[in-house]
């Protein structure tokens, strides 16, 4: 439209040839910027904002709202256009600086906290750095401090079952020292049976190889021994009677220290040596 009306327009004022041809140059200058302007706003509304900017191909916003402007301007306007543009760029950038200057403190401070922010964040790289260089060490001492953890655990629970058992430990440490006494004072019955106890215990728990059973195994072979050397001692007594004879071959048969056929020929030596010493004397 804008070219047909170009040539009517110098007609009618009567102007020449020359006047026409620089009318239709402008009308193809001008009919050129308004297929750019279309080309511009061509872009589909996926490339727009909720501001009324758009996106062209190659990534530059445009004005939507300007650029239907720009259609309705007429040519005097489009001619005057990028001279007004360009003072509206010129003030845009005087009044920047202006509002640099009187806002320089602004910029110092963005400035300031910019070397702040850089310098804590730098700080915090380095932390980590040392942090992440240390995880290897915390790892192995959470890995140490579980062990040690479950160990004191473990005997924890050992300590509370021998508290829970302290009367039954007990009797068990004085065996030894009990059964010792018995002997001594001729119960030989109750030292069997302590004997007895022991022995049981041992058959028990012996293969847990534990230290202070051993020790208390030991003490009541002793106290065996013991009693065994006494009842063997009384049997060479040539004063005996045969009721204390007959008690003293029981409490042997009795102790399993030795079989029926060791226990006659012990009693026979035993005998023979009382008789001897009775003779002698």
């Amino acid at each position: 439209r804008i070219l047909a009306c170009a040539p009517r327009s110098a007609g009618r004022c009567g102007c020449g040839a020359a006047r026409s041809r620089e009318a239709a140059s402008l009308g193809s200058r001008v009919a050129r910027r308004v297929s750019l302007a279309i080309a511009m706003a061509a872009p589909s509304d996926a490339g727009r904002d909720p501001f009324g900017m758009g996106t062209t191909d190659d990534g530059t916003r445009v004005d939507d709202g300007y650029l239907s402007d720009l259609l309705s301007f007429s040519v005097t306007q489009l001619n005057r256009e990028p001279e007004r543009l360009k003072e509206q760029g010129e003030r845009a950038v005087i009044a920047r600086r202006e509002t640099a200057q009187r806002r320089y403190d602004a910029f110092v401070g963005a400035s300031e906290c910019y070397d702040v922010v850089r310098r804590e964040v730098a700080d915090v790289e380095r932390g980590l750095e040392a942090m992440r260089a240390s995880l290897p060490a915390l790892r192995a001492g959470c890995q140490a401090f579980a062990v040690r953890a479950e160990q004191i655990s473990k005997a924890r629970a050992a300590h509370r079952r021998t508290l829970a058992n302290q009367s039954a430990l007990l009797d068990l440490l004085e065996a030894p020292s009990l059964q010792d006494t018995c002997v001594r004072h001729g119960n030989y019955d109750e030292a069997l049976e302590i004997q007895s106890f022991v022995d049981k215990a041992t058959r028990r728990h012996g293969e847990k190889k534990i230290a202070a059973l051993a020790q208390i195994a030991e003490g009541s072979r002793n106290a065996s021994d013991a009693m065994l050397s006494s009842l063997l001692d009384k049997l060479r007594d040539p004063h005996i009677a045969l009721p204390e004879c007959l008690k003293v071959v029981g409490v042997l048969r009795r102790s399993d220290a030795m079989d029926e056929t060791a226990l006659r020929r012990a009693f026979l030596r035993c005998r023979e040596s009382a008789v001897a010493d009775a003779a002698a004397a």
